[in-house]
Order: structure tokens, then sequence, then C-alpha cells
């Protein structure tokens, strides 16, 4: 008889942008490619860390290493991922120097220290919860002696998870979603919105009308 399958520890999630809109029958925008992020099958509570990104959207002038578009960070240092559960537990990740020191801060206190590997990535887990809310991300690349040579900051929320989510298939509005795109990224069409609206119906009185920081349950289709 045949073995069961197994499954794998990490799950690949791939986003397809929006084609641009066409000028005079012909796009003159050149696409910006996919978004391929590998996320664990169990959470954060498997112990392997967040989610990486394999493959980010690329531009005219993103040089592309192994196959995988590389741009460099902007200013040095860029934070590309973060991944929270129910019980607080974070894990953030981005890219700087190879062989740097990254320091990561929430509302300007330290959360903790991480070094890149030989590729230039990070990944961090601090050891404290960090409760719902929205915080200011911050990471500094440092020198040995502490001085910072790069930094990058950005606005983060951190949404309280209900317990009752199905399949453990679930995602955290962003600014600029729409039902629309999370159903054309998740079902492959547009139209299919009508079954993430129906499964949280709660929370959606407009389904024109849905806000960062609210978190859908995202039905399996038929």
């Amino acid at each position: 008889p045949a073995a069961e399958p197994t499954p794998s520890e990490r799950v690949v999630v791939v986003v397809v942008p929006d084609p641009p809109p066409a000028t005079g029958g012909a796009s003159s925008e050149a696409p910006a490619g996919p978004l391929a992020v590998a996320m664990p099958r169990d959470g954060l509570g498997d112990g392997r860390g967040g989610s990486t990104i394999l493959q980010a959207p690329k531009g005219p002038a993103a040089p592309v290493t192994r196959g995988v578009a590389a741009p460099p960070p902007p200013g040095g240092v860029s934070l590309e991922s973060m991944d929270y559960d129910a019980s607080g537990q974070v894990a953030m990740g981005g890219r700087a120097q190879p062989g740097s020191a990254v320091q990561l801060y929430l509302d300007n206190l330290l959360v903790g220290s991480a070094h890149t590997d030989p590729n230039g990535q990070w990944r961090l887990r601090p050891e404290r919860a960090v409760p719902p809310g929205v915080y200011t991300l911050r990471a500094d690349q440092v020198t040995d002696s502490g001085k910072v040579t790069a930094r990058v900051e950005l606005p983060v929320q951190v949404s309280e998870v209900p317990a009752n989510l199905p399949d453990g298939r679930s995602m955290v509005v962003q600014p600029g979603n729409s039902l629309w795109r999370i159903a054309r990224s998740t079902y492959g069409h547009g139209v299919q919105y009508t079954l993430i609206y129906e499964a949280n119906r709660g929370q959606i009185r407009d389904p024109d009308l849905i806000y960062p920081g609210q978190i859908f349950a995202l039905p399996v289709s038929n």
C-alpha cells in the first residue's frame, strides 16, 4: 500500500498582483511580479520562526540572485515580515548587510538583537509577548561599537486573534486591501469575495468598507 503523504513543515503562499491598467490598448508599466512567502504550517508554536520571503516583487532594476529577486534594502536595512499568534508570540525578519548586527525596537523599546546570515537575512523572536496594539517598529543596523549605520521604521498593527477561526485560515486586513483583491489572491477569482463576506458578516457591514487590523476567516472554496 502507498505510504500516507507527509505534510511539509512549511507552506508557500503566492500573491499575484493585479495587472497594470492598459493605456491606449497596451500597458506602459512593467508587471511587478508575484510575492512568494514560506510560512510555518503550525504557526509560531513549532519553534521554527516566522515567515520567509522567497521571492519579492521585481522592479526594473532589481538584481536576481539564484532566481530570486533580491533588491538591496532601501537605506541598507529592511523589515520584510512580522508574524504573531494569539498568545502574543512574535517573529520578525528582514535583510541587512551580510555579517552585520540588527537591533529591533517597538515604540523605542529594545526587544532584541539579531545577526544576518551570509545572504544578509536576519530573523528575531522577542522573548516577551507583544499585546494587541499599534506600534512603531524600528530596525537599526549597528556596528560592533553600537554605531547606527542604517535604519528603517514603519507602523505595525498587532490584532487580537479570535480563537474560533475555521481551519486555521485567516488574514489581517492591511491598507489597500479590498474583499475583491483578497478573494483574487486567495481563490484566484475576485467574484468569490462573497465567500469571505458571508464568513465574516459579523465584522463587515458594507462589503465595500473593510479596515486595516480586521481579521477575516478565509473559508475553503469548493
